[in-house]
């Protein structure tokens, strides 16, 4: 396979069907060591996907990537692409409502969500979780979410929180720390 520079968090994609999306993170399969593309689509209902890596950045015929790199100067210079310019206005909008940032990717200190993932039961991931409710972004919510397989739903981060919570508190209230 040809070198191919790897994904990294917060790029912008084009399908080869010409469609614009945002990687989120790069994970790891826990049963096979795979590792897997986390991305997010920039139009309709902006919903999150993961593909093996080594599919992400295969291609389709002798010619053509799955998946090409965006150069964001493209997406801001030609208003004709009515996508670009669609999930220029609308996306942007969202997303600086939602305190990310989109002109670079996003970097963060992920102690605390390593420790969030790593924590083995809903009481410590709660404990975690309300420990760091003044850092949170978006992005590190996300990340909490799709961890624990909830949705991404449109909403704000503070209507993300409670429901992670809300999540965690039920889970906690039920999950059983003893052997019978």
């Amino acid at each position: 396979m040809e070198k191919y520079k790897l994904p990294v968090p917060g790029e912008i994609y084009r399908h080869f069907k010409n469609k614009l999306y945002q990687i989120i993170a790069i994970a790891i399969h826990s049963e096979t060591d795979e590792k897997m593309v986390v991305y997010q689509a920039l139009y309709g209902k902006y919903q999150v996907f993961v593909r093996p890596l080594e599919n992400f950045i295969s291609k389709v015929d002798e010619h053509t990537y799955r998946f090409t790199l965006v150069d964001r100067d493209h997406l801001d210079n030609h208003e004709e692409d009515n996508q670009a310019t669609s999930v220029k206005e609308n996306r942007l909008d969202t997303i600086q409502k939602e305190n990310a940032i989109l002109d670079e990717p996003f970097y963060y200190d992920n102690s605390e969500l390593i420790q969030f993932l790593d924590a083995k039961t809903c009481q410590e991931k709660l404990n975690i979780l309300t420990s760091m409710k003044n850092q949170l972004n978006n992005n590190i919510l996300n990340n909490m979410l799709i961890s624990l397989d909830l949705a991404i739903t449109d909403g704000t981060l503070e209507e993300h929180f409670d429901i992670l919570k809300d999540y965690l508190q039920t889970r906690a209230r039920f999950e059983i720390n003893r052997l019978r």
